[in-house]
């Protein structure tokens, strides 16, 4: 019983593990551009 509890365990961890990642690089552009339009032109072009 608790080598599948562990297994579970496990699979679930892995899938948000691969998840996060997958959001990480969605998001990580998202983020730059923000940050990219927040700054004055002279640093963005720097």
């Amino acid at each position: 019983m608790k080598e599948r509890y562990y297994g579970r365990f496990i699979g679930k961890a892995l899938l948000y593990a691969v998840l996060l990642a997958g959001s990480a690089v969605f998001m990580l552009p998202l983020a730059w551009m923000v940050s990219t339009a927040l700054k004055p032109i002279e640093q963005t072009m720097a």
